[in-house]
């Protein structure tokens, strides 16, 4: 993936994403990102129930060209 063709709003996580929600209807998480204090990173975050604490699966898109 080439981040210099990248929509900067995908990269824009202001305001609880509002840019990125107003232009696409939804957001963008990268993978490897904190989530927050003591959640780790997004992948990990969204694979666990919230109110179990078990693993769930999600899509993960790998979109290539990053290491």
């Amino acid at each position: 993936m080439d981040l210099d063709r990248l929509d900067p709003v995908l990269l824009t996580f202001a305001d609880g994403r509002a840019a990125q929600k107003a232009k696409y209807g939804g957001e963008l998480f990268p993978a490897s990102a904190v989530a927050g204090l003591g959640e780790g990173v997004f992948l990990t975050f969204f694979q666990t129930d919230k109110d179990t604490g078990e693993r769930k699966g999600i899509v993960a898109l790998d979109l290539g060209g990053l290491t």
